[in-house]
């Protein structure tokens, strides 16, 4: 039997021993070594040839990837960029997976078992950040049946995996990147009703914001009163400030870039950088640094995942 792989770079979370998902198979495939830069950390992806759904397996299996382990996987990214350069996979023979796995091992060397996890019960702590443990296999099944049938769940997730790693070669903006996730948390939670006022003729909430996400927040399970908090600060400060900037101003701003890196060092250092979110929204918006934005964006990335989680996989 023919099989055919193509390589997953950019996963640092592997499974520790062979994974099947829909009649697919994912086989780890670490460089070995002290060091390993992103693309070195490899799953690849195998299912027979024959298999007419394989590439859609692998499709629904790379979203679910990078949803999962979020802050710590490049899988979209090098997925995109093999759909780009239209790379071919690999075909190996053999009559069964096992023979496939052995190639496996002698095309790429032996797995790195520094870097592997046991993927039945994957921990929050620099894996999935999640309030508990994840069983990979049943939170793919049920990822799957969410992104077969339920339209909005697949347009949430395909934006998510594309704002937090898709390919932006040329135009890298944070101010887009927060403002499609103001679009993701809005689709989610909505907003307050408004009503004209006779006055000005202008649209007004009903409600503030503080009021209208306390009490949505409680809907989903959120009852914390640091994390209800944490969460209202963070959309009410990216409200005015980057979707504004953005939506309505065409703002450009890249934190990452080196000149912006460097100025930011050079004004005032940032050798001893504070990064706790509380005292950075504590600060007036306009005298954020990069590393400021970087910080903002990193967090309100995990609100907004675990908002996502919270309503398709938690209730």
């Amino acid at each position: 039997m023919n099989f055919r792989c193509s390589e997953l770079q950019g996963a640092i979370h592997q499974p520790k021993e062979l994974l099947e998902v829909d009649n697919c198979w994912i086989i780890p495939a670490c460089k070995a070594g002290p060091v390993l830069a992103m693309p070195d950390c490899r799953l690849i992806f195998v299912y027979q040839e024959d298999m007419a759904k394989g590439a859609l397996v692998e499709h629904m299996f790379v979203h679910c990837y990078q949803f999962l382990f979020f802050r710590y996987s490049s899988v979209y990214w090098f997925y995109s960029l093999r759909q780009v350069n239209h790379s071919e996979s690999l075909v190996l023979s053999g009559d069964e997976i096992s023979h496939i796995e052995k190639q496996i091992r002698n095309i790429y060397g032996q797995q790195n078992i520094e870097f592997s996890k046991d993927f039945t019960n994957i921990e929050s702590q620099y894996c999935t950040l999640l309030p508990h443990p994840v069983n990979f296999q049943e939170f793919y099944r049920k990822f799957v049946e969410l992104y077969k049938n339920d339209g909005e769940f697949k347009e949430i997730v395909t934006l998510f995996c594309e704002t937090i790693n898709g390919l932006r070669p040329l135009y890298n903006n944070v101010l887009q990147q927060i403002a499609q996730l103001q679009t993701i948390f809005e689709t989610m939670l909505g907003e307050p009703n408004s009503s004209k006022c006779k006055l000005c003729g202008r649209d007004r909430y009903d409600e503030s914001w503080d009021v209208f996400l306390k009490k949505r927040l409680k809907e989903y399970g959120i009852t914390d009163r640091d994390d209800i908090f944490l969460i209202t600060k963070i959309k009410k400060k990216l409200n005015k400030l980057a979707r504004v900037k953005y939506v309505h101003n065409s703002k450009y701003y890249n934190p990452n870039e080196l000149r912006n890196l460097i100025a930011d060092f050079q004004a005032e250092g940032h050798s001893h950088y504070n990064f706790d979110i509380n005292k950075v929204l504590a600060r007036r918006t306009s005298s954020w640094k990069s590393i400021d934005w970087i910080n903002v964006y990193s967090v309100y990335q995990v609100c907004v995942r675990n908002l996502i989680c919270l309503k398709y996989f938690l209730s």
